[in-house]
């Protein structure tokens, strides 16, 4: 697919869902007051991908992107909360398999006052896969009221894989919330044991954790057919990194 380049502009009082696969290129969206927009990427890699939100008063943005991690990639994605009341919700998941490396900067500009960002980032590596993530909020001092979570987990399936997850809080106010986390680890081995202990092969206890792992992060999107592309292609993508860990 060629690079795109794709500007969207989304209406007062309006509310869109937007689905896109293998997107490849620039994506600029406009949140207009009072609209709420529900926006889900599948990337499989293989390019560069720029990413710039801007939300208006009293929007939403709840924004959600599987790395498929087929091929190399990286992507910028810079998110201006630019109007009181405005909120963004950014989920994203990454399943990497062989030798796959992915770049993802990742910043949320709080510039009014009780602006909202929620980040909930997971990913798992398999097979000399690497990931860097860096995800920066900036709370200005005009965003009194603001919020802002961000939260990092991180499964490594072998010992060639590796990750690198760095939240980050730019504070210039102090009348704001704001909290972060971030893990990294390996599949509980008490819970697989547990598991084999039921009948389950350790592949498919392996791949029980991992699907629950991704599956919460389904859970906060509303529609059900996208959810079932999501997936369809998790479930694909589980079954791939796990076979290069049981038999790389």
């Amino acid at each position: 697919m060629n690079a795109e380049n794709c500007p969207i502009e989304i209406e007062p009082k309006t509310q869109v869902e937007i689905f896109k696969e293998n997107f490849q290129g620039n994506l600029k969206l406009l949140a207009k007051p009072e609209s709420n927009v529900a926006l889900h990427l599948i990337n499989n890699g293989g390019s560069e991908q720029d990413y710039e939100i801007e939300i208006m008063n009293d929007s939403k943005v709840s924004f959600f992107i599987f790395n498929a991690g087929v091929k190399n990639f990286e992507t910028r994605i810079k998110i201006n909360l630019a109007e009181k009341n405005a909120c963004v919700e950014f989920f994203a998941l990454e399943i990497f398999g062989e030798k796959v490396i992915g770049n993802t900067v990742l910043e949320i500009s709080h510039n009014a006052s009780n602006t909202i960002s929620l980040q909930n980032i997971k990913g798992i590596y398999a097979h000399n896969s690497r990931s860097s993530i860096l995800g920066k909020v900036i709370i200005k001092k005009n965003a009194p009221g603001s919020k802002a979570e961000q939260q990092y987990r991180s499964v490594i399936l072998d010992s060639g894989a590796s990750v690198r997850m760095t939240p980050q809080l730019e504070i210039h106010n102090n009348d704001i919330k704001a909290k972060h986390g971030a893990s990294i680890g390996a599949l509980d081995d008490n819970l697989i044991f547990y598991l084999c202990s039921r009948g389950l092969t350790k592949a498919q206890a392996k791949a029980v954790l991992i699907k629950a792992l991704a599956n919460n992060l389904l859970l906060n999107i509303a529609s059900a057919s996208i959810k079932n592309k999501f997936e369809l292609l998790i479930e694909k993508s589980i079954d791939t990194s796990l076979g290069e860990v049981e038999h790389g």
